[in-house]
């Protein structure tokens, strides 16, 4: 994909990322409600495959949850649920499902004490076409962030649509990384499973390692 289309120029550029997001066109995901076909090609595809690596049930992080929705569909599967998006917009509409047992919260991944604040440590972690929008040096940030609340041995199973394209990895289209690189610039994970999943999507599986900063 071209770095410069209009599709994806302002949610690439970090100054305008935030803008972007909390804009209401192109997120269908807000008031609407995903259409049927995002909702069934979700459950086939990403729920599936994603349980499938989660060893435990007891808790789980959606990081970049945007509404909520696909948070509320995991709420089934695990005990318990936090979601949270650096966008309020979006928090804000996701917590009129709060429950007991399923919660959101305003958080930036790049900010440590944001997630310090959650006041919880997770045993897994999902996410899907988020990271990618994260610039290349903010990336490593953030896999430590998490991983530093994370508990030993968890899961982080994230999807992204770029990894067919290894040689753009570059600062001027932030959304490419693949094993290789998750394998050289990030030690607080190790990667354990990744492929094609289906058309353009990417499945990576990582394990908190050692490493990890506490």
């Amino acid at each position: 994909m071209n770095p410069q289309t209009p599709w994806n120029i302002d949610r690439e550029i970090p100054e305008l990322r935030k803008e972007y997001f909390e804009k209401e066109f192109h997120d269908f995901d807000l008031e609407k409600g995903y259409d049927d076909r995002a909702i069934e090609w979700f459950k086939t595809h990403i729920l599936t495959d994603s349980l499938s690596f989660f060893s435990t049930k007891e808790n789980l992080l959606d990081v970049g949850c945007a509404s909520g929705y696909f948070s509320r569909i995991f709420k089934k599967s695990f005990k318990t649920v936090k979601g949270v998006d650096f966008c309020e917009v979006r928090i804000n509409h996701a917590k009129q499902y709060e429950s007991e047992d399923l919660k959101f919260q305003l958080a930036d991944l790049t900010k440590i004490e944001h997630l310090k604040e959650l006041n919880q440590t997770f045993d897994n972690f999902y996410s899907s076409a988020v990271i990618p929008h994260i610039n290349l040096a903010d990336k490593v940030k953030v896999f430590d962030n998490l991983a530093s609340i994370a508990n030993p041995g968890a899961t982080f199973v994230l999807y992204d649509g770029y990894s067919d394209k290894p040689t753009n990895i570059h600062d001027e289209f932030v959304g490419v990384f693949n094993e290789k690189w998750l394998s050289k610039n990030i030690s607080s994970w190790r990667v354990v499973n990744c492929g094609h999943l289906v058309r353009d999507v990417f499945r990576y599986v990582l394990k908190k390692s050692d490493e990890a900063p506490r």
